[in-house]
């Protein structure tokens, strides 16, 4: 199948819901929220993608998750949990609930992940390799 540019699909995979999330890439995975309250794990190759995982959070995810570490990551959810999940299996490790929605990515600065909330409050929180202290 070509578009009106020439390209090429080479893949194709749909999910439960509406992707609002931007997609986060980490070598061959692909990362990323969707409001069907799972967070993603594509396998990709120039020929080929495999959901790896799919993890349940409990509500709809909106951010773009991020990379903590070489096997680790964070994500947060519309609901207001910030979890921290091992990267190859998207088991959830831990979890710290903030006091409204959030719908920003988080940013990883040294030994913390910064993320903005819905009750007009930027938050610093601290993490020590697979969670948030």
């Amino acid at each position: 199948m070509k578009n009106l540019n020439g390209n090429i699909k080479v893949w194709k995979i749909s999910v439960g819901g509406k992707i609002f999330s931007s997609l986060s890439v980490t070598g061959n995975l692909v990362l990323f929220g969707c409001h069907d309250n799972n967070l993603y794990c594509l396998r990709c190759s120039e020929h080929a993608v495999e959901m790896l995982w799919r993890q349940d959070a409990g509500s709809a995810v909106y951010a773009t998750p991020v990379r903590l570490g070489p096997h680790y990551l964070a994500f947060a959810t519309t609901e207001g949990l910030v979890y921290t999940a091992c990267l190859h299996s998207g088991k959830i490790i831990t979890s710290i609930r903030l006091p409204k929605e959030i719908f920003s990515s988080p940013v990883i600065y040294r030994d913390s992940l910064i993320i903005g909330c819905r009750d007009n409050s930027v938050y610093c929180l601290r993490f020590n390799k697979s969670s948030i202290v």
